[in-house]
């Protein structure tokens, strides 16, 4: 195999990330990784961030890459200087404002939003069309929502026409009104009888994406038809709405990515890597959004979520505060993030409220996720019920967090899983950069996946028990060695670390009460669990689902830095 170099572009709120993967010394592996502020916010284009992120990279690795107009350099196989390929990916602007117009509520909208929601989208008008509004106020319904995308699916193959004839004559009256700036996108995935006509009507080729049919038949939903048109459209607004975007998308030939589809990408791979397994859930939690994506047994859950501050987030937010920090501080801090995202916490008690928000976040996000994908598992009072293996963290919030205990505190808050669970690090943010490349040289993928980037918190047993706090849940026989076997026993209400070698393949067996769950299969169950020690161990949260919090400040915060300190903060 000749050498090869790829560049993965990354423009989010705050940072835009590139990194550099080759295989000078065989496997892909990462070679060196830059990130630069990303320049949409202070008037600039963002080809200046990106130039600001490549050039460090260039002094890193001694490699050129940009010419004399600061372009990047497209070189072939084995060249030392350029790159072979590159990958994009853009989550800094705000939600795309979109309408989806379905046949039916049973089954074209619930499709239609599940299909949107990989793609930073805002749904701000839904049109089914077995309702009686008339074509002229259906009309003027889309004219007023001032959407940069409208999404039309319904009909199965061969199925009826009527309705989504007169939906595609207005879009095309739409696709040609004077007052706008911008030109709207329009993703067509209905009845394939009609996508000739559809094409036709609305005459506007750059703006038009025809995709297949993602309801082919009664009960029969499949998303996949209609990701290449998304994708295109999604490139197409961000270009329209973002200054430089658009030659860059030229320099890199590579359309933009949303950052949640290039998840969604890595978690179908990874789920695909182990049939038999649990699934596996990636979780990206920005300066702008939180990013949800899992795949479980050929099912793919995906969602992009902006999070929204109001009474009761407040009141979460201050209750999850691990100090004895008051609501009006914890109020005001929240008030300034909203305003800029991109600001990271200075105090101490800064920090304890960020991490808060980020579990309040985390936990918005994927209740938006359940009423999308009923199957997916969450319950707001009682958590992740269904059990990932692993759940990989990424994003800013947990690559800005040092201490690895808060980390893992953060997520475990955040997501209240069931069962077991081994949690994952993403350290240098290059998951959604690998989703980016896949489709472009998916080795690099397959390659960077092996590597020691990805960071081993540890494996969690999440205790599930209606017993009172204080009485015993479960006994454990540790034998990291042979001749060896160490005892303990944790009681309802506690968090309890054991110290596993890192690195180390260590024999635990649990032995649960007989009312306490520990995903095993029942009640009562347990048996013999092998674990690759992590950097914390091996965690038992017998906290309980909802975790029950004092409401006394000082109590509260004294019960959170107890859970730090059991895991070495």
């Amino acid at each position: 195999m000749s050498n090869r170099t790829y560049l993965s572009v990354d423009i989010g709120t705050s940072q835009t990330r590139v990194c550099l993967f080759d295989n000078q010394r065989g496997p892909f592996e990462l070679r060196s990784r830059a990130h630069s502020a990303t320049t949409l916010q202070v008037g600039r284009d963002v080809r200046s961030g990106f130039i600001a992120a490549v050039e460090k990279l260039e002094t890193q690795t001694g490699r050129p890459l940009l010419d004399n107009r600061k372009h990047l350099m497209m070189s072939e196989s084995g060249e030392a200087w350029g790159v072979s390929g590159a990958g994009l990916t853009f989550s800094a602007s705000a939600p795309i404002r979109t309408i989806i117009i379905g046949a039916s509520e049973a089954y074209s909208l619930p499709a239609l939003r599940r299909l949107v929601s990989f793609f930073d989208c805002e749904i701000v008008l839904e049109i089914n069309l077995q309702q009686t509004l008339n074509e002229t106020a259906q009309l003027e319904a889309m004219l007023a929502a001032q959407a940069d995308l409208i999404v039309l699916a319904g009909g199965v193959e061969g199925g009826a026409e009527r309705a989504l004839r007169v939906a595609i004559e207005n879009l095309r009256l739409l696709s040609h009104d004077p007052a706008r700036v911008s030109k709207v996108q329009i993703v067509y995935a209905g009845n394939s009888a009609l996508a000739e006509f559809a094409e036709r009507e609305i005459e506007a080729p750059a703006d038009f994406h025809l995709a297949g049919n993602i309801l082919p038949a009664i009960g029969w939903e499949d998303q996949s038809p209609a990701w290449a048109a998304m994708c295109s459209a999604f490139a197409r607004v961000r270009e329209q709405q973002t200054p430089g975007l658009s030659e860059l998308q030229l320099q890199l030939r590579q359309h933009a990515l949303p950052v949640t589809f290039a998840y969604g990408r890595m978690a179908r791979f990874l789920d695909g890597m182990r049939p038999q397994g649990r699934g596996v859930m990636l979780l990206d939690v920005g300066a702008g959004g939180v990013s949800v994506t899992a795949a479980r047994h050929e099912a793919l859950y995906g969602l992009r979520f902006h999070p929204s501050l109001n009474s009761e987030a407040l009141r979460q937010t201050h209750q999850l505060s691990g100090m004895n920090v008051d609501f009006d501080t914890t109020a005001d801090y929240l008030s300034n993030l909203m305003a800029h995202p991109e600001m990271l916490p200075a105090t101490l008690e800064e920090m304890t409220i960020f991490q808060a928000w980020a579990q309040v976040k985390i936990r918005q996000a994927l209740s938006a996720l359940q009423e999308l994908y009923p199957a997916f598992g969450w319950d707001e009072r009682s958590g992740l019920q269904n059990a990932y293996e692993p759940i990989i963290f990424s994003g800013e919030l947990f690559s800005s967090t040092e201490a690895l205990h808060q980390v893992l505190l953060t997520g475990l808050g955040g997501i209240m899983p069931h069962g077991i669970t081994t949690f994952v690090l993403d350290r240098s943010q290059i998951l959604a950069a690998l989703g980016a490349l896949a489709e472009v040289e998916p080795l690099v993928a397959a390659q960077v996946l092996d590597s020691d980037l990805f960071f081993n918190l540890g494996t969690v047993v999440n205790v599930d028990s209606p017993d009172r706090e204080g009485s015993l849940a479960l006994t454990l026989e540790v034998a990291e060695e042979e001749s060896s076997r160490d005892f303990y026993s944790v009681s309802v209400g506690k968090l309890a670390h054991l110290g596993v070698l890192e690195g180390s393949r260590t024999d635990i067996y649990l032995s649960p009460e007989e009312s306490c769950d520990v995903g095993m299969g029942m009640p009562g169950l347990g048996g013999w669990l092998t674990v690759a020690g992590g950097a914390l161990g091996v965690i038992i949260d017998a906290r309980g689902r909802p975790l029950k919090l004092p409401e006394d400040d000082q109590k509260r915060a004294k019960l959170m830095n107890d859970w730090l300190w059991e895991l070495g903060g």
